[in-house]
């Protein structure tokens, strides 16, 4: 009775924690607005509380790690190994280089945050908790039905409509400064692109992204009228955020799941995605609204110069600038130093030079292929994400990032520990 007591507790924290990641703009922007003023950011402790949550999920973690390390120590393997390489290497770089221990917690809070609650989830959560898997889908999936159902309501609702809960009244603001604007409009169009309850439509592109994945992954048991609704409702959200990153991390993982199911050849798959780019070719050729949207050359041109800046920052500091001095950590730095890479991995470089860049490069590359062994669904999620991390800053987004990094750690729990119940 008590463990199952205790078990219920942790679940409805668990589900707490992770239904409450995809509302945190919404939330902050309207207590914010209650309570204190919505022309400047909300008070660390209100828009930290996810950072909060998470410190004291560390620590507790570290103390039931440091109780059965000879357990977990025997669990070990080279992913593991290399992530505590990363974590310290990054960390040292960060105390060494950067001015400020705000800084550098925001550079551990992006970079580091995600790969220790994989770890946490892999070894130290299976001792005490079997069903986190089980539970973070729950969560995501029910979040996810509201964040969609106000994504079609912002169809026909004012476009101001947020800015009554404390979202910055003008849009397309990007600043560290303000809340998050009510809408980012798409580029020189007066179209507020679709960000739901989120800061932003490539914020959402992600989330979406995700929770498609896992409504087809964990929720095949739904009747297919339902699940194939949530899917059309979901997809044409996603359409609407104009996110041309999250678009190509949907049809990657589409496309894996449809090669996965219906076992189409590598010779076949190249004639289908060649078919696939000639007609996309040629409709943006033919159609001036099509290749306004694809092309978008302000935003493309962004992207490039934040890219081609980063290499060659990264290439004049191969030991990297340290924690907190790229990507949206960045943006707490004064402006001449704001420095957006528009690419995680390119991040990574510029912060962690060519040492950290390469590893952490080869830790993607060694959760991607653990979990292809044992989770073959869920690893064409990932893959899909790390796609999308080649065009934008996705493991920001603590909703995706910490969701999908604590479930695959889960899941490769039960290749681990084969989820033995006798572990005291």
């Amino acid at each position: 009775m008590y463990l199952n007591f205790k078990s219920n507790i942790i679940a409805i924290v668990f589900f707490s924690f992770f239904f409450l990641l995809p509302f945190h703009a919404f939330l902050v922007n309207s207590i914010n607005f209650l309570f204190f003023t919505n022309q400047t950011r909300a008070p660390f402790w209100i828009n930290g509380w996810k950072e909060i949550v998470l410190s004291l999920f560390f620590l507790v973690v570290f103390c039931i790690a440091i109780k059965h390390y000879k357990t977990i120590i025997q669990k070990i393997d080279i992913i593991d190994i290399s992530i505590l390489i990363f974590s310290i290497g990054m960390f040292l770089l960060g105390y060494f280089q950067t001015d400020s221990w705000f800084q550098l917690f925001l550079g551990v809070k992006y970079d580091l945050f995600f790969l220790w609650i994989f770890l946490a989830f892999r070894h130290v959560v299976p001792l005490f908790f079997l069903e986190s898997q089980k539970i973070i889908s729950l969560a995501i999936f029910v979040s996810g039905f509201f964040i969609i159902i106000f994504g079609w309501l912002q169809f026909f609702l004012p476009d101001t409509f947020l800015v009554s809960f404390g979202y910055f009244a003008d849009p397309s603001v990007d600043t560290t400064l303000k809340p998050s604007s009510y809408c980012q409009l798409l580029e020189n169009t007066s179209w507020c692109r679709s960000q739901s309850f989120f800061a932003g439509p490539i914020r959402l592109g992600a989330f979406l992204v995700m929770y498609i994945g896992i409504l087809l992954l964990y929720f095949s048991s739904l009747s297919q009228k339902i699940k194939y609704s949530l899917l059309l409702l979901a997809g044409v959200v996603l359409v609407f955020t104009f996110s041309r990153a999250a678009w190509i991390s949907e049809i990657v993982f589409l496309s894996a799941l449809a090669l996965q199911k219906y076992s189409i050849s590598l010779k076949n798959t190249v004639f289908l995605v060649f078919i696939f780019l000639i007609g996309a070719i040629s409709a943006v050729f033919f159609s001036d609204s099509l290749r306004h949207i694809i092309l978008r050359v302000g935003s493309s041109s962004e992207r490039w110069q934040g890219m081609m800046e980063s290499i060659r920052i990264s290439l004049e500091n191969p030991w990297g600038l340290g924690l907190g001095q790229s990507g949206p950590a960045s943006l707490y730095l004064e402006e001449s130093r704001h420095l957006l890479s528009e690419n995680w991995y390119l991040q990574i470089f510029t912060e962690g030079g060519m040492v950290f860049g390469l590893l952490f490069i080869s830790i993607s590359f060694f959760v991607w292929h653990a979990l292809y062994r044992n989770n073959r669904m869920l690893s064409f999620l990932l893959l899909s994400l790390m796609i999308m991390a080649c065009f934008t800053h996705v493991w920001e987004e603590s909703s995706v990032a910490y969701s999908v990094w604590a479930m695959v750690g889960a899941s490769l729990a039960h290749y681990v520990y084969r989820f033995n119940k006798n572990i005291s």
